[in-house]
């Protein structure tokens, strides 16, 4: 699908200037729709979220 290779190609670029954010999957096998509910890239996504939500948890668990 030619928009999701669109979006991924923007997001990509602002990826460079933003150091915080990420592109998922990281390396996927094609630049398809279809890519966002393969398995392992929706491993990757639970991954990332999870290590994201416990730092922010350990954070404010320091903060108090």
């Amino acid at each position: 699908m030619a928009t999701s290779k669109a979006y991924r190609t923007i997001l990509e670029q602002a990826a460079k200037e933003v150091s915080n954010l990420q592109v998922l999957p990281v390396k996927p096998k094609s630049r398809r729709m279809t890519e966002f509910f393969r398995k392992e890239n929706v491993a990757e996504l639970v991954e990332k979220v999870s290590l994201v939500l416990n730092n922010t948890e350990l954070t404010l668990q320091g903060e108090r």
